[in-house]
């Protein structure tokens, strides 16, 4: 359902509230899914759960810019 070009209140809307926010030092913001639990995850931090688990929502000026595997660097 997300479209390329979305404002964050319409990918709110529809992908709900991320595990966690961040800017990136070019001021692009990124929101952060977890989007699968393995299941040792009970005993894992966030940070320790593999790239696998989570996905990247990016934005560019307030509009969706991207997601997924593309943009699985900024996981980190």
């Amino acid at each position: 359902k997300l479209k390329i070009g979305m404002s964050i209140l319409e990918v709110d809307n529809i992908a709900g509230k991320p595990f966690k926010k961040k800017f990136t030092q070019d001021s692009t913001e990124v929101w952060i899914y977890i989007t699968g639990i393995p299941q040792t995850a009970f005993s894992q931090s966030y940070k320790d759960l593999e790239n696998e688990y989570k996905t990247a929502i990016i934005f560019e000026n307030k509009k969706l810019k991207g997601w997924g595997e593309k943009y699985i660097s900024f996981l980190n």
